[in-house]
């Protein structure tokens, strides 16, 4: 997910530039007050829903948490598709709500079940993933979209599209398959 929302953060303000012709001073505070809002109420909420899944579900529920979220994120990652600034905003913060719901969920998960003296070292995996993949893939591979596979700067919509949906749908998958193999795992586990 991390590559929709370093590709979203880094290039949704130029697509308002560029396509709707917003001021940056505008472009400040019509999106950044909902993305503040989104991301504070998603952190808060996040944890307190992937806390609930977890005691009815284990490990698993906070995964299946993170896959479904993703999957209600998904759709606004089309912004290739909005035809007004406003749509754009609404579709940067809604899809900044649940990624980061899946985000939380699923970094918690990594809490339950990586062994005490793995955890630090699977963090650093995690965080090395989201800033190589999110930040090296989704903010680097829309520009490149943008400048040489269309050579128009008014195309960034359509690549931030063409970026985030596949690798949305690869972390839909990821969460759903680690879900299962976490209840898989807990299932063969004896009760002590």
């Amino acid at each position: 997910m991390s590559v929709g929302d370093f590709a979203m953060l880094s290039w949704a303000p130029a697509l308002l530039g560029r396509r709707f012709h917003l001021a940056p001073e505008a472009i400040g505070l019509t999106l950044g007050t909902p993305l503040v809002i989104a991301a504070a109420l998603s952190s808060f909420g996040g944890g307190a829903i992937s806390d609930r899944f977890a005691l009815r579900r284990g490990p698993s529920g906070r995964l299946l948490l993170a896959g479904c979220s993703a999957v209600v994120a998904l759709p606004f990652a089309l912004v290739a598709l909005a035809g007004t600034a406003n749509q754009v905003i609404g579709a940067v913060a809604l899809w900044t709500l649940f990624s980061t719901v899946a985000g939380i969920a699923g970094m918690t998960s990594n809490q339950e079940i990586v062994p005490n003296r793995a955890r630090g070292l699977a963090a650093s995996f995690i965080a090395f993933g989201n800033i190589m993949l999110g930040l090296g893939g989704g903010a680097t591979l829309t520009g490149f979209l943008t400048d040489h596979l269309f050579g128009d700067p008014l195309a960034v919509g359509t690549s931030l599209t063409l970026v985030i949906l596949p690798a949305g749908l690869v972390a839909i998958l990821l969460f759903f398959v680690a879900a299962r193999a976490a209840r898989r795992i807990a299932a063969s586990v004896e009760p002590l």
